[in-house]
Order: C-alpha cells, then structure tokens, then sequence
C-alpha cells in the first residue's frame, strides 16, 4: 500500500466578523446615553430630598392628606390629616400624575409652595426641603433600594458587554438593548430628577431621552426580542426514531 505525501489542504482563516465605523459610533454614543441616564437616577437617590412626612390621598379629583406623620416637615409646617391640597408650586392637584409631576420638579433651593383648603379656610404654606447627602446617610436604610440600584449597574455592564462585543449580529444589539433597557428602568421616577436633567448640558440632556424612551417600552422590546431571537426549528425529521419508542422498565 502507497503513501500519499501530498501536502494537507489548509484552510483559510476565517476573517473575524466586525460591524462597521458607523455602528460603532453609533455604540459609543448609545452607551454615553444610558450611562449618563443610570448614573442621573443615582444621583437623585443620594441628593434625594428628605421626607415631607405626609401620605397623599387621589379621590373625587382631590389630592388630601390621607396621614401626618409625627415631628415631620409637614407636621411643623402646621399640616393635618383631612387638610386638600389645592396647589404646589403653581400646579393645580387633582390626581396621582399632578403630585408626581411636582416631585420630579423639586428644587432644594427653593421652597415648596402649597395651597391648602381646611374646611372653609384656604391658607398658604411653604415647606422647606432639606436635601443632600446628609439626609442619604441619617436617613432610614433602604437596602431594598441599593440592591435594585446594584442590580442595575450589573445588568447595564452585560448589556454593553454584549453590545461591543457581538456589534456585528443584530439580534444580539437587541437583545443589548433590553438589558440596558433594564438596567434604567424606574417604578417611579426619582424626586427632583427634573431639576438635574435640565441642568445638564443641551446635547446630553437630549441623549438622556433614548434610555427614558426605552425603560418604559421594557415589555414590547421584550415582545420584538422573542420574536426574532434565533432559535433551532425542531421537526420530525430531525428527530431520532428511537424518541417515538416507549421504554422498557
């Protein structure tokens, strides 16, 4: 029997696949995005506002003091459970997304302004808003908080992660997308969020809209991922005959 000395056919190498300059500055500028979105929602926990001491109460297109609490801002301001709120800040209280919209906007340097109707009597207060970090820190804990907030950073470091590393394969820009999607969403948004996105610089505080965009589209991106996630179409010829057999015990 012969031997065949012919030189081995050695295959080519295979070229690493990489997306193009476009889309990965289109990356870059993305991740500054939802850094900069992460990092703005931190930044309202720890500079938070402290405790105005009181609970909100939406019914019949009135906001109401459902509760005081003891020794609060609100109690020293002279408030008390039953009092409506009218107005804070110039904007008129009649449900959830009014009070909400005062709390995104609140500025510690400035006082909070409130309308207050008591029976017949309609009266003025203002409400002082300590803030800072030193409320962060003689605040109560909230571990609850910190780890949501960590799970967060973990969560958006996979996403870009994934996003550099697999830039070329468009399901896996996606599947980045919703991580990052994520990894900035809020329940409820943060106080005095308002306050520090427009203090940012025009062209970030445009960027800081993609991210915002996202985090409250999380369940269709989520839809649009399982669509096209690429996965093994299973079918009968696939499958091995001895699979349709039933086993002996």
């Amino acid at each position: 029997m012969g031997i065949d000395l012919r030189r081995p056919s050695v295959s080519p190498p295979v070229e690493r696949r990489r997306a193009s300059a476009g889309v990965r500055y289109g990356l870059a500028v993305a991740a500054v995005a939802y850094v900069g979105y992460l990092a703005l929602l931190v930044t309202c926990d720890l500079l938070r506002v402290a405790p105005l001491g009181f609970v909100p109460r939406y019914q019949g297109g009135e906001v109401t003091l459902a509760q005081v609490q003891p020794f609060s801002i609100a109690e020293r301001a002279g408030l008390r459970p039953g009092d409506r709120i009218r107005q804070a800040n110039g904007q008129t209280l009649e449900r959830g997304a009014d009070w909400q919209r005062v709390r995104v906007h609140l500025d510690p340097s400035n006082p909070l302004t409130l309308e207050i109707q008591r029976g017949e009597q309609v009266f003025g207060v203002d409400l002082s808003l300590p803030a800072g970090l030193g409320e962060w820190r003689s605040g109560p804990p909230r571990p609850g908080l910190l780890a949501f907030r960590l799970a967060q950073i973990i969560t958006l470091g996979i996403a870009l992660m994934v996003a550099f590393r697999r830039s070329f394969q468009p399901s896996a820009l996606l599947g980045a997308m919703l991580l990052a999607s994520i990894a900035t969403v809020s329940l409820v948004l943060p106080m005095r969020i308002a306050t520090f996105w427009n203090a940012l610089p025009g062209a970030l505080g445009l960027l800081l809209w993609v991210p915002f965009a996202t985090s409250v589209a999380v369940g269709p991106l989520l839809f649009t991922f399982a669509a096209v996630f690429p996965r093994r179409a299973w079918s009968i010829r696939r499958m091995p005959s001895h699979s349709f057999l039933p086993r002996s015990w």
